[in-house]
């Protein structure tokens, strides 16, 4: 045998371990996607959204009104802050309890990048409303201590690391004094990103030992702007998240 065939015998026998180990599969996801081809198109309302950590990651859980059924959608999509309370959207359905956005149909018409989503359809949707569990700890707890107030939201910036953008945003803030405050590197949850915009009024808790510093409580803001129906082809209000995003 020459060298060159030994140095192929040594190369196969060490893809062999790689070549025959076991490759993952998320069976719900590539059912979503064929939900999302070849599903009945119908159109549903967003009546309650739940965000949560997934080994680290945010994990978003919609219900989805249709007809009087309630699904449950667990997506990953671009432009994220579309996806509010309230919100008409497209939907395709199966006939049964499975569901997934027709995020293709959606994308087209906003004139967006559809990118490559991923979905899920759940057994349980969650409740009406917003429950967030992956919210920071830090920031329960200063909405429990820090002393409640309202402010004015006169700006919203962008956060960089190295130059490059994250996902964290400078909320610059007005009290009802007059004084200004911030929301320091806030991590803005997606379903407030709509109503996060300059001249928007929001709920806050004021550090009481420092009151340059703030938080904001973006689940009553969400919650509270259920009172204002939300039109699909309404476009981001100018200023805000959903537009910088």
């Amino acid at each position: 045998m020459g060298l060159l065939d030994k140095l192929i015998r040594g190369v196969n026998r060490a893809a062999e371990p790689v070549q025959s180990a076991p490759i993952f599969v998320d069976h719900q996801a590539r059912a979503g996607d064929r939900l999302a081809e070849g599903g009945t198109r119908t159109n549903g309302r967003i009546v309650g959204i739940k965000r949560d950590l997934d080994d680290g990651t945010d994990r978003q859980t919609f219900a989805v009104e249709v007809d009087g059924r309630r699904h449950a959608i667990q997506a990953r999509v671009p432009a994220l802050g579309r996806l509010r309370l309230g919100l008409p959207v497209m939907v395709r359905v199966d006939g049964g309890k499975d569901a997934v956005f027709d995020w293709a149909a959606m994308a087209a018409a906003w004139g967006i990048d559809p990118g490559a989503p991923n979905q899920k359809s759940r057994r349980r949707a969650p409740a009406d409303g917003i429950e967030d569990s992956a919210l920071d700890g830090r920031v329960q707890r200063r909405l429990k201590k820090w002393t409640p107030g309202t402010a004015e939201v006169t700006a919203v910036e962008r956060c960089t690391a190295f130059g490059m953008p994250t996902e964290n945003w400078d909320v610059h803030l007005r009290l009802a004094d007059g004084t200004s405050t911030i929301s320091a590197k806030d991590h803005v949850p997606f379903y407030a990103h709509w109503y996060a915009v300059p001249g928007a009024s929001v709920p806050v808790a004021i550090d009481p030992g420092d009151p340059g510093q703030a938080v904001v409580d973006w689940v009553a803001v969400a919650l509270a702007a259920q009172t204002q129906p939300a039109a699909f082809d309404d476009a981001p209000p100018p200023g805000s998240i959903a537009a910088l995003s």
